[in-house]
């Protein structure tokens, strides 16, 4: 008989989500099986290993009040909103446990008249659209097995804010893998709510929902959040350098930026193009090192006289070279 306890939070914060579901992993007992349901407000969630900068739109994130945060599982970008709900599954590695979860949750979707399969990585798919994109981390015989479920969420804003930078020359972070999504309400033609889909997996599980519990210490969900997922440098940071590159041209000719960044910080650039310099273009790419990619450059270029580098080239011009590191062009991913 297999002891199941489910938890629900009711926080929409995803710092503090994924500091509970971590917390719930570290206190989780030898062959005790943990089901964890969590939403969180509008978030990408992406890959241990991935690079942010390589797969959202930062701006668009910015503007339109989206967080960023990093898991601790690899696999790609995911984007979170109040119309999705997320689950989590808490096992013994290499066991039968993973497997009764996910027929679970394979059968709780199916009372709902969902009738859904595994494809790919572990994905759940409808008629071969993705509702459901999964990530796992193994840690000393323990594993977290987390994902997706799209009910109804705003798949305009996920198709803009997962967007792949192809600037970025070189990198070995971990890419996401673009797939047909859609939500299930729209799949099944009815519409149908996070509270019927939560109800349906407790129901199959047949375990009590724990929504405050005393073992639960908040003392530590704090200092994981702090340590991680709360943590800019945990966000932000991935291991290994790369370049990018960024080119405009104006009419007084083509103007390349070649940079190297680091842990989101630019620690060289290149200036490269035919454009006619009335100043020492190496004092110009000096100017860039030690800046962040999302950064607001305008109050540096402008205290550093960027316009006296390059015949009519202006500090706007140069911000648009900047901003051009981090854009994001047309290919949308999930």
């Amino acid at each position: 008989m297999r002891k199941v306890s489910m938890y629900r939070s009711g926080s929409v914060d995803p710092a503090y989500n994924l500091a509970l579901e971590q917390f719930l992993f570290e206190t989780r007992d030898p062959g005790e099986i943990r089901v964890f349901l969590w939403q969180n407000a509008s978030t990408v969630v992406i890959g241990r290993y991935q690079n942010i900068f390589e797969e959202v739109n930062l701006d668009f994130a910015k503007e339109h009040g989206i967080t960023v945060v990093r898991r601790v599982s690899g696999g790609g970008a995911v984007y979170h909103d109040l119309g999705n709900l997320n689950y989590t599954f808490l096992v013994d590695f290499n066991t039968e446990d993973l497997k009764y979860c996910r027929d679970i949750l394979e059968k709780a979707l199916g009372n709902l008249g969902i009738i859904c399969e595994y494809q790919g990585r572990n994905d759940l798919s409808v008629r071969g659209y993705k509702i459901s994109g999964t990530a796992e981390h193994i840690e000393r015989n323990k594993q977290i097995y987390h994902g997706t479920l799209l009910i109804n969420t705003d798949l305009n804003i996920l198709r803009q804010v997962l967007t792949r930078n192809n600037k970025i020359a070189r990198s070995v972070s971990t890419k996401s893998v673009p797939m047909r999504v859609e939500n299930i309400s729209e799949l099944i033609g009815r519409e149908i709510s996070i509270d019927m889909v939560e109800q349906a997996i407790q129901t199959e599980f047949g375990a009590e929902m724990i929504k405050k519990e005393t073992g639960i210490r908040e003392s530590r969900i704090r200092e994981i959040m702090g340590e991680r997922y709360g943590n800019e440098r945990w966000n932000y940071g991935f291991p290994e350098e790369y370049s990018c590159t960024s080119f405009h041209r104006f009419p007084t000719g083509g103007i390349r930026l070649s940079a190297c960044v680091n842990n989101g910080i630019i620690r060289s650039v290149k200036v490269s193009g035919d454009f006619i310099a009335i100043g020492d273009i190496q004092k110009m790419e000096e100017i860039f090192p030690g800046h962040r990619l999302d950064e607001d450059i305008m109050p540096v270029l402008k205290e550093r006289n960027a316009d006296q580098y390059i015949r009519d080239i202006t500090c706007e011009d140069w911000q648009i070279l900047y901003r051009g590191l981090g854009e994001h062009p047309s290919e949308k991913l999930q």
